[in-house]
């Protein structure tokens, strides 16, 4: 047997935190165990040691003690190939890049815009050949914007329900979802969500409700925090599949304890297990480390009034970034194709994909080929214990060439995540 080089022991009074980044196994062990423990597997750990049996084979189980033959980085990247060529076509498409709210943190530029008849025409082509020709396994789309509801009869209506009949007719499963801010999601428009099979929703708010209304603001609503939240609830109520987030974008200043009421005066109790409570900082902003105690109780009432709560939690996709999968593609509304909405390609004037008239893509450069490359094949990323989590530099970058450790630009240290993680783990069993 020998150490696996991805476990993780952080210590933490009055705790050793065992964690191993590729099985995602972990436990906890008294400050003084963890210290004695960690020192007599650092000698050797053979079949002949003074450690109990026990603890033996939770670490034996748990990955942290590997046969002498395996090989972790091999393994890493196996699982990497895997996940890159899962045929779980995620399909990305913006029906236009205007929205009704124009947040200061945005990272997109909101322009008129709709998609084209011609556009649409292509956009179900592509469907059907994914389908008939390439084989997709499963079909996920995923509208986005801009606001993509401005033009939900027009563009999510039609697509959608040529693609819920040609996966059927194909015997293969079929997800709406969407990211919307929630304004126009109107009773209608709601039921409509559940005739097309919508099981994922995220909207956002921008903390509390003052904050929020001062960021998201439109003409003749009083408050669009009530507007949506009202909205949420409803269609919450009409069916039961469905996942949905709730996505709080934070700041130093937007974020207080008693949003967790603001949001319970419009979410019945009933519809409370329904939703997952996001936290994202606003990336433009840095905030200090000491602010995650003021999250973490915050997020700590959302999950005692019967919410759930998204704190941390270890990625499991082994790979970089969702860009990275071969079926994943983003259709801009103007037929332009790229492997990210995070970054400023939606508005390139030489679209590096474009999506042609028979409905197939055209990719320059070998663009697509490069974001399923590997980006974590450099020194210091193979002897990182954190790789199976991280998995390497972002592959935008990774395509224009630049490098950097994503921990470098972290508000807290990933230790603290940890810590914080398997705490409470421990305290909901």
């Amino acid at each position: 047997m020998k150490l696996s080089s991805y476990n993780l022991i952080i210590y933490k009074s009055p705790y050793s935190y065992w964690y191993n980044t590729f099985t995602k196994n972990f436990f906890r062990l008294s400050m003084e165990l963890g210290e004695k423990v960690s020192a007599r597997l650092e000698e050797g750990p053979g079949e002949e040691t003074d450690l109990p049996a026990s603890l033996m084979d939770k670490l034996k189980e748990g990955g942290f003690l590997i046969d002498d033959d395996f090989n972790e980085t091999e393994a890493v990247k196996d699982l990497f190939k895997k996940a890159v060529n899962r045929k779980n076509y995620f399909m990305v498409v913006l029906p236009t890049l205007d929205c009704n709210y124009h947040c200061w943190y945005c990272i997109q530029n909101h322009v008129d815009s709709k998609m084209s008849d011609e556009t649409l025409k292509r956009i179900k082509l592509h469907i059907g050949h994914m389908v008939n020709v390439e084989k997709i396994e499963s079909l996920h789309l995923d509208w986005f914007g801009g606001e993509p509801l401005l033009y939900f009869h027009e563009i999510i209506e039609p697509v959608s329900r040529y693609a819920m009949g040609v996966c059927e007719k194909a015997g293969i499963p079929f997800m709406n979802s969407t990211t919307t801010n929630g304004y126009f999601l109107t009773k209608d428009k709601a039921q409509l969500c559940k005739e097309l099979q919508f099981l994922q929703f995220q909207i956002t708010l921008d903390g509390n409700r003052e904050f929020h209304d001062n960021v998201k603001f439109q003409k003749g609503c009083e408050s669009t925090f009530n507007h949506v939240l009202a909205n949420i609830d409803r269609l919450l109520s009409l069916y039961e599949e469905i996942n949905f987030v709730l996505r709080i974008n934070y700041t130093h200043k937007n974020l207080s304890p008693s949003i967790v009421d603001e949001v319970n005066a419009f979410i019945s109790t009933a519809n409370r297990g329904k939703i997952t409570i996001l936290p994202r900082k606003v990336w433009q902003e840095k905030i200090d480390r000491s602010f995650s105690t003021t999250l973490y109780s915050i997020l700590d009432r959302f999950k005692e009034e019967g919410y759930k709560v998204e704190y941390w939690s270890p990625i499991s996709n082994y790979m970089p970034c969702y860009a990275s999968s071969k079926y994943y593609n983003a259709f801009n509304f103007n037929g332009n194709v790229v492997k990210c909405t995070a970054c400023n390609d939606l508005y390139d004037d030489n679209p590096r994909g474009i999506l042609l008239e028979d409905g197939t893509i055209e990719w320059s450069g070998r663009f697509d080929e490069r974001y399923t490359e590997p980006t974590f094949c450099n020194e210091r990323c193979l002897k990182c214990r954190k790789l199976p989590i991280c998995m390497g530099l972002c592959p935008k970058e990774h395509v224009n060439g630049s490098s950097y450790c994503k921990e470098e630009i972290m508000d807290s240290p990933f230790s603290d995540s940890i810590v914080n993680f398997i705490d409470r783990c421990y305290k909901n069993d």
